[in-house]
């Protein structure tokens, strides 16, 4: 019975020293490279890339849809609630703030990559520090998306945008795999460690505060979006896209097989 109440305090002991450990602060808007750097307790490590190229669907899409649709996105992040905590201002990213390409680039040393639909033919021959061709319900198929909009770029189409925005040769390219599954997973299973105080609700409701919302305009917002996982019912709050920038570019375990941070250095 000792031996099962000195286990019981060493975990205690543990989790009061190690459990918070990775409560998320996120970095305020507009912070400098090496504020971010200290930050993420990255000390000493100089990192400068030429460019980031983005692909994918709306967890890294910051505005394609808006530059087609103005305001009048639906799907996108085209108005507030959206961008709520980007300066009051809705950018085309589908959450409050940012989102985790963004701290990425900012680690990098290079600015947020524009959105290629919102870009003229000569600014994308212009662009030297990268773009970012991500289209909110795209996917490998085709036909991904299609049932909610028809301006989704699909991954292929994507990557053809790509081929005619940059003409260098990329012998000798890293590939590392990001299992952003794993990094939610963790998540759930102790929410509390990171800060978090929901994983399942989103932070949009409706004016009676009694239903979620998808997409609908000017809804009232939950006061404690910091520790919520999801802002809408599908898409991550601006704390977790910081949550999965940071363990991306620091935790080989979820990131290989190099992080973030050792590529960028390779």
């Amino acid at each position: 019975m000792v031996k099962l109440h000195l286990w019981v305090f060493i975990v205690l002991i543990y989790l009061l020293e190690f459990g918070l450990s990775d409560v998320i602060e996120v970095p305020p808007l507009n912070i400098n490279q090496k504020d971010l750097m200290k930050h993420l307790s990255l000390i000493d490590i100089k990192i400068a890339l030429p460019a980031i190229y983005v692909f994918g669907d709306s967890f890294v899409d910051n505005g394609k849809n808006k530059a087609i649709l103005g305001n009048k996105d639906a799907i996108g992040g085209g108005y507030l609630p959206f961008g709520i905590d980007f300066d009051g201002k809705p950018t085309g990213r589908v959450t409050n703030g940012r989102i985790g390409v963004d701290f990425i680039a900012t680690v990098a040393g290079l600015p947020y990559p524009p959105p290629i639909m919102g870009m003229s033919k000569i600014d994308r021959k212009r662009i030297q520090t990268g773009v970012n061709y991500a289209s909110g319900s795209s996917g490998l198929l085709p036909q991904n998306g299609h049932f909610l909009h028809k301006n989704v770029i699909n991954f292929f189409q994507q990557v053809d945008l790509f081929e005619n925005t940059t003409m260098e040769d990329l012998k000798g390219s890293k590939f590392v795999l990001g299992d952003i599954y794993k990094v939610f997973q963790d998540v759930f299973e102790m929410p509390e460690s990171y800060g978090f105080k929901d994983v399942n609700t989103s932070c949009c409701i409706d004016n009676n505060g009694t239903k979620i919302q998808v997409y609908a305009p000017n809804i009232a917002l939950c006061k404690d979006r910091k520790t919520r996982v999801f802002f809408d019912p599908f898409h991550p709050s601006e704390t977790m896209h910081f949550l999965w920038a940071r363990r991306f570019l620091k935790d080989s375990s979820v990131c290989s097989p190099i992080n973030l941070i050792q590529l960028m250095q390779a």
